[in-house]
């Protein structure tokens, strides 16, 4: 993978879930990416010569999301849209519109899973044992 520059148009594999371009160092954009929209993995991992990915709020059933290694990619757009979201592997350098909100997001569904996992806890621990 390590010499391809250029992918076709992907936009037209609608039903694509995974997308694992790691290491194709040449590569220089995902054409169609954000018109994939039951992807739900993304990995380009030390694809260093991506300079962009593209709007990704499309992406609606992303889980996973891994651009290390993309020393080229500065910026990274629609994040925030992203709900699904729950692996993202970047650089800290790169620039991330929205990613405020997006964190504040998470962290919200952290704190109710925290208050759920501590309420079913307590709930097990109160039940008396027969």
């Amino acid at each position: 993978c390590d010499s391809i520059r250029k992918l076709p148009n992907l936009s037209g594999l609608k039903n694509l879930w995974s997308l694992d371009l790691e290491g194709c160092i040449e590569l220089t954009g995902v054409e169609g990416v954000e018109g994939l929209e039951s992807l739900m993995v993304l990995r380009l991992r030390g694809c260093r010569s991506i300079t962009e990915l593209g709007d990704l709020s499309g992406l609606k059933k992303l889980q996973r999301l891994d651009v290390l290694g993309c020393t080229k990619l500065i910026e990274v757009n629609g994040l925030d849209d992203l709900k699904e979201l729950e692996d993202l592997k970047m650089e800290t350098r790169m620039r991330v519109k929205c990613l405020a909100k997006s964190a504040a997001r998470y962290a919200t569904r952290l704190c109710v899973f925290l208050a759920k996992f501590a309420l079913r806890i307590t709930l097990e621990l109160v039940l008396p044992v027969e």
